[in-house]
């Protein structure tokens, strides 16, 4: 069965690493607290969403990113070659 779509935390900590931006950076941005941040990020809270679609905004990703987790790379990959 599917999962639900619901915000994930790590996403949204993903997304904020990949940019070097700290919690107190997007809490500037979104004028808001750094644990407010790390509650979101930590699952424990639910961002609204405009404060979602500002997330957004601020890390260059569409909202559904935020949704669904990101697929684990392969473990083994086996290269092909063409003669």
């Amino acid at each position: 069965m599917p999962e639900k779509s619901l915000i994930i935390g790590t996403q949204l900590q993903k997304a904020r690493e990949l940019l070097n931006l700290t919690l107190e950076d997007v809490a500037h941005e979104l004028d808001i607290s750094n644990e407010d941040i790390s509650n979101w990020e930590k699952e424990k809270v639910k961002p609204n969403l405009n404060q979602l679609e500002k997330l957004a905004n601020i890390y260059g990703r569409e909202i559904d990113y935020f949704l669904s987790k990101t697929p684990e790379p392969p473990k083994n990959i086996e290269l092909f070659r063409f003669n």
